[in-house]
Order: structure tokens, then sequence, then C-alpha cells
């Protein structure tokens, strides 16, 4: 199974996953589109957990998602993590392959050193 990773900016949580695809010791192959940096640039680690790293053309989304789907027979795409703007771009363009949106709600409210998020007042 070829699945694709679809983050605007891939994190710990696209290692994570990678690993536990990994340990199952299934033949799952993961490829991983992205609009940012690369998992390497930002922690030092990550990149050699996907088979490729592609970085998307924010210009030609559509052309970029079918030509990733066609060059390498991507049953599956994982979008994840808010704005959702790639994972209308991959329903939009390649309809037929099955899309998962995934986003973390809850840790967008808690208010961390790298990204405030959404701050709640102690009163209300």
């Amino acid at each position: 199974m070829n699945v694709l990773f679809l983050r605007p900016q891939p994190a710990i949580r696209s290692i994570k996953y990678a690993l536990a695809f990994k340990t199952v010791k299934e033949n799952i192959n993961i490829y991983h589109a992205y609009t940012g940096k690369t998992l390497n640039e930002l922690y030092g680690y990550g990149d050699e957990y996907f088979i490729k790293m592609i970085k998307l053309d924010s210009r030609n989304l559509q052309k970029d998602l079918q030509q990733i789907v066609k060059d390498y027979k991507i049953h599956l795409i994982h979008s994840q993590n808010a704005p959702d703007f790639l994972t209308r771009k991959a329903i939009e363009t390649v309809p037929n392959i099955p899309t998962i949106h995934e986003n973390q709600d809850s840790i967008s409210l808690r208010k961390t050193p790298y990204n405030p998020g959404a701050h709640i007042p102690t009163q209300l």
C-alpha cells in the first residue's frame, strides 16, 4: 500500500505515524508531500522515515497532486492539520483516492512556546 502524507508543514506527528507503520511490518510505503520545510530542516532528522519527501508548488497543487498519485501509485492520502487547503485540493483533484483529514483541534487551544494558538482566559 502506498500512502501519501499531506501536510503544509511536516511535524513530529508525521515521524510517529511513520514509525508506527513500520512496526506493523506490513508493506506500507509512505511518501510525504509538503509546502513548508522538510523534517530534516526543522528537527535535524525525520526525512529518512519516508520513501520520498516531495515539495509541493503552492501555485500548482492540482498538477503536483495528480502527478504524485500517478507516479507513486498512491492508494490513500492522509492529510493533517489546519488550514485544510491541502485536504480540499486533494479531494477536488483526485476524488477516486480515499482522503483522511486529521486535525488536532484540542491541541490548538493550548498555549505553547512554539505556537500560542488560542488562549483561554482564566476568568470568564
